[in-house]
């Protein structure tokens, strides 16, 4: 049986080839009875004439065709149609090949942009149809492409369609060379579109999830390197691994922690100087130093394979909650917390601490769900199926390493770190200043400031150094008595009324027996404010 599309072509076809035959004895006659004037004008009347009913034709060729029924022979048609369409209209094609695929309207392409990994197209929904509803496999089946990234536009009613056709990422990227004028935007590496991925680690802290050999690791020594530039920042590390890849850093770091237990001492550390810094905060009134690093500067707390610590008793638990206090206070401090897990579900990283993260960066995931803890239902899919299994033979690992997924405000990005060389990183970056061992002394409490008149740091004859509101004592050499502390950090000597003054305040930052955090803070602003009268 003939199909009736064949017979509606032919009907098309006849009806073309007679319309072009009238218009030409129309031309022949009005040639031989007019002037040449009224000949071009009856010519360009005509091909206007032509044109309409060869534009409506076609519509209707298009209508029908998208119309009818799903079979074999109009599959074909829609994408011969998409096809041939694509050359000369790229929107009409996007939308012929997205209603082809959904087998209803999916709206109407708005614009069209080729990209280095393949195309972004800008689409118009219809009302009742929203982003996530469209069939992401089914958009990719359509565009002849492997895959097909639906992210949410800045209505409801739109949506944007990356269609990826080539790998911009197989190879690996060289990190630039560490900014002039440090901040704590850092760039962690580069979108298949050439973009950089930055993490803003000054507004949210900070999770990486993925399987091993996949990129954490690296990823961690570009973040410490950042932050090690500053030679007024501190480093609080735990290498889940023994020191076997975080290591390098020891040198640099207030605290490494890579031996038996958890390291609740470090923790407590982290919490007693963000307490200090507080304290200095209600003194001077403010109630958020967030970006004020000439006050306070920064501090980067890392913790790798969080996994390794949080199944170790009550030692775990008290590390666990010292950072979580670290995670929902110190922000305001400029303190920022990165953790790191192959496993980030809910028995290796606690709840309480993944949902304080809001950076976070999907490696190569094993599971669905391990993609989920770390990105969300958005992108765990494109982490779990899209992302390549890393391979352990250099020239695997220089193809699939450092693969990862992020998602930011309903946008998901597919992106590659850059690679690092830990020993270069280390040699690149300063010494600790003064001012930092100051504020962060080594674990045995001995401060040693630079010496010299004109230097950041004064130090005392009876050794004691003075960091904010609060003293850091060094016995006395030849076991002379303890003379009065000088202040650090460049200040003018003070008087006396003005140390005991602030030996007051050092002792009212300190929480008293059986009075919460909340009631230390109401008292130690009352007691500011009464020193201010």
């Amino acid at each position: 049986m003939v199909d009736g599309r064949v017979t509606l072509l032919a009907a098309l076809s006849a009806a073309g080839v007679g319309l072009v035959a009238l218009v030409a004895v129309r031309v022949r006659r009005w040639w031989r009875e007019s002037d040449t004037a009224e000949a071009v004008r009856v010519v360009a009347r005509g091909a206007a004439a032509a044109a309409h009913y060869a534009a409506a034709a076609a519509a209707a060729l298009v209508i029908l065709a998208a119309a009818r029924p799903h079979s074999r022979r109009t599959a074909t048609l829609r994408l011969t149609a998409r096809r041939r369409w694509r050359l000369a209209a790229p929107a009409a094609a996007a939308t012929l090949a997205a209603r082809a695929a959904a087998g209803r309207s999916v709206g109407t392409v708005l614009r069209v942009r080729a990209t280095p990994s393949g195309e972004r197209l800008v689409v118009r929904l219809p009302r009742g149809v929203a982003a996530a509803t469209l069939n992401a496999e089914a958009l990719a089946a359509a565009f002849d492409a492997p895959s097909v990234v639906v992210d949410a536009g800045r209505t409801a009613r739109v949506a944007h369609l990356r269609v990826r056709r080539r790998d911009t990422l197989a190879e690996p990227r060289t990190r630039p060379a560490l900014p002039a004028v440090w901040e704590p935007r850092v760039a962690i590496g580069v979108e298949e579109d050439g973009d950089e991925v930055v993490l803003d680690m000054g507004a949210a802290h900070t999770l990486l999830g993925g399987t091993t050999r996949a990129g954490k690791s690296n990823t961690l020594h570009g973040l410490i390197a950042h932050f090690a530039a500053n030679p007024d920042c501190a480093l609080y590390v735990w290498d889940g691994k023994g020191g076997a890849e975080l290591g390098a850093w020891r040198a640099h770091c207030a605290r490494f922690h890579d031996g038996e237990g958890v390291g609740t001492d470090a923790a407590l550390a982290v919490t007693a100087m963000i307490e200090r810094r507080f304290g200095r905060l209600l003194e001077a009134g403010l109630t958020s130093a967030a970006g004020r690093h000439d006050l306070f500067p920064p501090v980067l707390v890392v913790m790798d394979e969080v996994g390794a610590y949080a199944g170790q008793g009550r030692a775990a638990q008290r590390l666990l909650g010292a950072l979580r206090d670290a995670m929902m206070r110190g922000l305001a401090v400029n303190v920022s917390v990165v953790l790191a897990s192959q496993k980030p579900t809910a028995d290796s990283v606690p709840s309480a601490l993944s949902a304080l993260a809001e950076n976070r960066v999907a490696f190569k995931c094993g599971s669905y769900e391990m993609a989920v803890a770390i990105v969300g239902h958005d992108a765990a899919e494109f982490a779990y199926r899209d992302l390549p299994s890393p391979e352990s033979s250099p020239e695997g690992r220089r193809r699939t390493a450092g693969r990862f997924v992020v998602s930011e405000r309903g946008r998901v990005a597919f992106g590659r770190a850059y690679l690092a060389d830990p020993d270069a990183l280390v040699a690149s970056v300063p010494a600790r200043s003064a001012r930092c061992v100051a504020e962060h002394p080594p674990e045995g409490g001995e401060a040693r400031p630079r010496a010299g008149a004109g230097g950041d740091a004064r130090e005392s004859e009876a050794g004691s150094v003075r960091v904010g509101p609060v003293d850091v004592t060094r016995p006395a050499s030849g076991g002379g008595a303890a003379r009065r502390p000088v202040a650090l950090l460049g200040a003018a000597p003070r008087s006396a009324a003005a140390e005991s003054g602030a030996a007051a305040s050092a002792g009212s930052s300190r929480r008293r027996a059986g009075e919460t955090r909340q009631q230390a803070r109401e008292r130690r602003r009352r007691e500011w404010a009464e020193r201010q009268r």
